[in-house]
């Protein structure tokens, strides 16, 4: 007891100290002498460290991600300097954090995104884009035929993207619990593999598989959708477990890129001479992991609590 009670101390001084120092920077640059480059820099570097990620949608809007960022401002702060420091803030994050948004389409091939997406669209940097689907044989998917579709029209909504991850959400009805799964012995896991036979109905006369299915998703990202650098990923989920997916390898599908981080600090290379081959390469890293379908799972997936 006197142990934990040690540490909680120390865990409560080390809070009240980056607190009030805080808070003391908040003063400094609501100052309105304060110079605003230098202001802006200072929010930059706060929302890097603080919101380096966030998920938004209809009902989380940008600017209240860009909150969190200060925490609590001082009570006694204008509303004037408390709208700047906001309005600062959701720009940094556009600039800097990397975005999450539900990946849902409409009958237009447009993305059904919240009216503040479609204004500030140009502004954002860093997109991923989280596209679910519940694969079912012999119907339509969709999820999958639309997205094909309407990735071109991101391009113009997300203009000024330097990186774009999109995540194939695959929801399985398998009736058994996933997180099992990821501890099995190595080699091909049943319900990820069963699924990709399973036929997707395009048209009455135009029927496929749902690995060719995802093959040409991804031949429809590399060829017209958004962002300078393109990364792929899956993930797996069931209703038995809606707390818990498993998640797989980032995969970069530019395979003519310098390798870096999803932040680039150079420019890319040409992404001409992409081909059905390089969407090809990307599913089956992305999907199965470097070791391939009889590889070990372990290796290349983790659970992610959601």
């Amino acid at each position: 007891m006197e142990a934990l009670k040690l540490v909680l101390k120390f865990k409560a001084d080390r809070y009240n100290n980056a607190r009030a120092l805080q808070v003391d920077c908040i003063e400094r640059i609501s100052n309105p002498s304060f110079p605003q480059e230098l202001r802006a820099l200072v929010v930059q570097t706060t929302v890097r460290t603080q919101i380096p990620y966030c998920r938004v949608d209809q009902s989380i809007p940008l600017a209240r991600v860009a909150n969190k960022a200060f925490r609590k401002l001082p009570e006694h702060l204008e509303e004037e300097m408390r709208s700047l420091l906001k309005h600062t803030a959701t720009r940094a994050m556009q600039m800097h954090s990397l975005i999450a948004i539900p990946a849902i389409f409409t009958l237009q091939f447009t993305l059904a995104a919240s009216p503040e997406i479609h204004e500030c669209g140009h502004l954002i940097r860093y997109l991923a884009l989280d596209l679910y689907t519940q694969p079912r044989d012999g119907a339509h998917n969709r999820e999958l035929n639309r997205g094909s579709q309407s990735l071109v029209s991101l391009k113009s909504l997300f203009a000024n993207l330097e990186s774009c991850i999109v995540m194939v959400h695959l929801g399985h009805n398998t009736g058994l619990a996933l997180s099992q799964h990821i501890h099995d012995q190595p080699g091909r896991q049943d319900f990820a593999s069963a699924c990709l036979a399973f036929r997707n109905v395009i048209k009455a006369n135009n029927i496929i598989t749902l690995e060719d299915t995802l093959v040409r998703f991804i031949a429809a990202f590399l060829e017209g959708g958004p962002g300078k650098r393109k990364f792929v990923r899956f993930a797996h989920s069931n209703p038995q477990e809606p707390w818990l997916r498993i998640v797989g390898p980032l995969v970069r599908a530019n395979r003519r890129e310098p390798s870096g981080s999803l932040l680039p600090t150079e420019e890319p290379t040409s992404e001409e001479g992409e081909d059905n081959s390089d969407a090809e390469r990307v599913f089956k890293e992305a999907y199965w992991g470097m070791a391939g379908p009889l590889g070990d799972w372990a290796a290349s997936f983790r659970a992610q609590q959601v």
